[in-house]
């Protein structure tokens, strides 16, 4: 099968694009032949990127004639049997895509049910449950959800109305988590047209712990922007009564508010900031790790961190939020806490960082639930039944 695969970016920036290069690498494992188109930051050494094509249209918020005539330019050069559309910044692609090949829209995020896109409160620090509407406005200004200028306030939503509007035209959209087929259900989406596959785990290193000296070390990873939570860890570092290396990896413009804050942590404790890390450093941070926190403040639509420190045989803390607790189990394979809770995760870090027993069996428990229940060769099968589905429909 010919299968063209879009996104957003030609490197990997976070878990779709890691997501797609996995996808493409797979795909070619089981014989097809793979094009991908992206829009920025080209990586030559990803071997999807140096046969791929560059599209500029998936920037273009509105169906412009240039935009449409590069696009059918593309799939008559490409001749894809088969289009699988990843977060693309054009609200009118998949449906553009689908009008003419078999088109599957992945959709990793909240776009579809949030009008700024993070289903999260900023005023308050809890994340959003209101069913997307009119009534978001309203929510702007008092939660701080967006800009409270009404220029910048009304763009959005209505950027959002263009994209709900564009996906209830996409005869088939896949998501990765329970959780996010629920919401854009209540986004007006057919849940007989919303596929789930979980993302999957690459195959980690050998997840013997690398050795790092007597104090524990705590390992976070991601974008540094208030709804990923990072100051409720930070803050959670003061309920930890043994020394701890705090180390967090990730870029993002909160990320000298975060650094401010890490000087009122408690002397006992080292905080340390990597900046962004590409996937092998990763990989042996995870391994590095005796605890890795994911302290999302945001309803995370799937949260592959945790689901890649699980993978590397490493314990969880995490809250109940979103799709976290599809794959983390509290209590087997890390520990689940209320959200915003800095005490709470503060308790379950000083658990985990105290107990070695504890900590080794659920990282044993949570390497054999990734390697069961979430590795690429069984996502693969899954993704090549839902094409067939969407090629048959």
């Amino acid at each position: 099968m010919r299968i063209l695969q879009v996104a957003l970016y030609g490197s990997v920036k976070g878990g779709t694009e890691s997501y797609v290069g996995a996808l493409c690498h797979g795909l070619r494992d089981l014989g097809h032949e793979v094009v991908l188109a992206y829009r920025y930051d080209p990586d030559p050494a990803r071997p999807e990127v140096r046969a791929g094509r560059e599209l500029a249209a998936i920037s273009s918020q509105e169906q412009t004639a240039d935009a449409a005539r590069e696009v059918e330019a593309l799939i008559a050069d490409a001749r894809p049997e088969l289009v699988h559309v990843h977060n693309v910044d054009a609200p009118w692609m998949p449906r553009f895509f689908a009008e003419r090949v078999p088109t599957l829209y992945g959709v990793h995020d909240h776009r579809i049910d949030c009008p700024v896109g993070t289903r999260y409160w900023a005023a308050w620090h809890k994340g959003c449950t209101v069913v997307p509407g009119l009534k978001c406005l309203s929510y702007n200004v008092a939660a701080h959800c967006g800009s409270l200028r009404a220029n910048v306030t009304l763009r959005p939503y209505a950027n959002w109305k263009q994209k709900r509007a564009e996906a209830l035209r996409v005869p088939r959209i896949q998501v990765f988590s329970k959780y996010m087929a629920g919401m854009l259900t209540t986004s007006g989406i057919a849940r007989e047209r919303i596929d789930v596959t979980a993302y999957p785990v690459p195959p980690m290193p050998d997840a013997a712990t690398i050795p790092h000296g007597d104090t524990p070390v705590v390992f976070a990873t991601g974008r540094l922007v208030k709804e990923k939570g990072f100051e409720t860890l930070i803050a959670a570092m003061d309920h930890v009564p043994m020394p701890v290396e705090l180390v967090i990896a990730g870029e993002g413009h909160f990320g000298e508010d975060l650094r401010r804050k890490s000087k009122t942590v408690a002397s006992r404790h080292r905080v340390r900031f990597l900046g962004w890390l590409g996937p092998a450093e990763l990989a042996g941070w995870y391994l590095r790790a005796d605890v890795v926190a994911v302290p999302s403040a945001w309803p995370e639509p799937f949260g592959i961190v945790g689901l890649e420190a699980m993978a590397a045989g490493r314990a969880v803390v995490a809250p109940r939020i979103g799709g976290i607790e599809e794959w983390l189990s509290d209590g087997v394979t890390g520990i689940v806490v209320p959200p915003h809770d800095a005490e709470a995760f503060g308790a379950a870090l000083a658990q985990l960082t105290a107990d070695a027993g504890m900590r080794t069996r659920m990282g044993e428990a949570g390497r054999a639930r990734a390697h069961d229940e979430f590795s690429l060769a069984r996502h693969m099968e899954r993704v090549e039944a839902l094409y067939k589905q969407v090629m048959h429909q």
